[in-house]
């Protein structure tokens, strides 16, 4: 299974998915509350109960997806959705990166991501995934949380976040 050990221990603590306000920029910090299972993503000496994914450490409620495009400090804001893709993102996102830095032509046209994982205890992580580098990624990692570059996305990652917005 890939989330991990976490979850909700005890169903009267879920809660509602949090509004996502999108950040100014692509960045995973500043949209990762911790809520109940936040400690899982702590590693302590010992512990069995660390979560297997650093990503999340429950089972996903929901995830918000905020679009930009541009590069740099003159990325805009495109559009902000929830998507209904909430299993095949998070699979998709824990393994769907690859070593490597980014060495590619820049791409300031292309669109790229902030996506936000929400678990039912109130705990969120964000991952970025800027296509006008290659596809760098970058997702908050830990308690507390900090921004860790991962790699370069998988297109189908790329792809999955692209198309989980629903008309």
């Amino acid at each position: 299974m890939l989330r991990g050990t976490g979850g909700t221990r005890d169903p009267g603590a879920r809660v509602e998915p949090r509004a996502v306000t999108c950040p100014d920029g692509l960045t995973t910090t500043g949209t990762n509350p911790d809520g109940a299972d936040a400690g899982l993503l702590r590693e302590e000496p010992g512990s069995s109960a660390l979560a297997t994914v650093p990503l999340i450490p429950g089972q996903v409620s929901a995830i918000d997806v905020c679009a930009y495009t541009g590069q740099g400090d003159s990325r805009t804001f495109v559009e902000q959705w929830r998507s209904q893709s909430v299993v095949n993102i998070l699979a998709a996102a824990t393994t769907g990166y690859r070593d490597g830095m980014a060495d590619c032509e820049p791409r300031p046209g292309a669109t790229s991501y902030v996506v936000v994982l929400q678990d039912f205890t109130g705990t969120a992580r964000t991952f970025t995934l800027d296509a006008a580098a290659c596809g760098a990624m970058s997702a908050a990692i830990g308690t507390p949380p900090e921004e860790t570059y991962l790699g370069l996305a998988t297109p189908e990652l790329v792809r999955l976040v692209r198309d989980s917005r629903t008309p």
